[in-house]
């Protein structure tokens, strides 16, 4: 259920706008680094 809102999270959100998110919650970046692991 997470990873599905993610995705659907991520393909709502254009590319420059990742950068921005990514450095809004370090919560965020450790989701982000799980997903590029798996």
């Amino acid at each position: 259920v997470i990873k599905q809102s993610l995705m659907a999270y991520l393909n709502n959100c254009k590319p420059d706008d990742l950068k921005s998110v990514e450095e809004v919650d370090p919560r965020q970046l450790d989701i982000f680094s799980m997903l590029d692991k798996s």
